[in-house]
C-alpha cells in the first residue's frame, strides 16, 4: 500500500495512492477540509469524477467523517459564527432518486441549508422522467457559496448529454473537478 503525502490524508483518508492521479486527489480532498474549517467557500464544489471502484465514494465519505469529527473544533475558531457548529449530510443519489420518484421531497430542506452536503454517485439514478435532474438543478443551485461533494461517474466531456445545461453549468461554478477517470479500479490492481 502506498500511503498518501501528508499526515492529514494518512489519518483521515486513508487512500492507497497507487496511482499518481489518486495523489491529486488527496491533495484536493485535503484543501477542500482546510476550506471548509475555516469557513471560506472559494471555491465551495468538489466534483470527483471517476470510474467505478476509483476511491471517490472512499474521499467523499472521508471528508464527510473529517467534517463532522471536526465541527466542534471549526465552532472554536468562530470562523462559522459565535455559536454555529457547522452540519453535515451524507447522501447516495440513488436512494435519493428513489424518495423523489415516489414523490417524497422531504430532504430538499436538509439540502439546501446543510453546511456541508456530499452528494454520492449522481448521474447513476435511473431519471425517466427528469424529476432528479431538476431536483439537483435546485441543490446545486442554493447551494452555490456551500460547501459541497458531488461524485459521478459521468466525464465532465459527457456532462452535457447526461445533465442538462443547468446542472453542467452549476458543477462547473465555483468548483475544483478532480477527474481520476485514468484510475483503474482498486479490486482490478496488478
Amino acid at each position: 500500500m502506498k500511503q498518501c503525502k501528508s499526515k492529514w490524508q494518512q489519518k483521515w483518508l486513508k487512500l492507497d495512492a497507487y496511482h499518481p492521479d489518486l495523489e491529486l486527489l488527496a491533495a484536493d480532498a485535503e484543501k477542500f477540509c482546510a476550506r471548509w474549517f475555516n469557513n471560506s467557500p472559494r471555491p465551495a464544489l468538489l466534483v470527483i469524477v471517476g470510474d467505478f471502484g476509483s476511491g471517490k465514494t472512499h474521499t467523499a465519505k472521508a471528508i464527510f467523517r473529517f467534517c463532522s469529527a471536526a465541527a466542534f473544533s471549526a465552532l472554536e475558531t468562530k470562523k462559522w459564527g459565535a455559536d454555529h457548529v457547522p452540519s453535515a449530510i451524507f447522501l447516495d443519489w440513488p436512494e435519493v432518486a428513489t424518495e423523489f420518484a415516489q414523490s417524497n421531497f422531504t430532504i430538499m430542506q436538509d439540502a439546501a441549508e446543510t453546511d456541508l452536503v456530499v452528494l454520492d454517485d449522481v448521474g447513476s439514478e435511473n431519471d425517466p422522467w427528469k424529476v432528479c435532474s431538476d431536483k439537483l438543478c435546485q441543490i446545486l443551485s442554493r447551494r452555490e457559496k456551500k460547501f459541497t461533494v458531488v461524485t459521478t461517474n459521468v466525464s465532465p466531456a459527457n456532462w452535457t448529454e447526461r445533465f442538462d445545461g443547468r446542472i453542467n453549468d452549476r458543477l462547473m461554478r465555483n468548483s475544483v473537478i478532480c477527474d481520476i477517470s485514468t484510475v483503474p479500479s482498486y479490486s482490478l490492481k496488478a
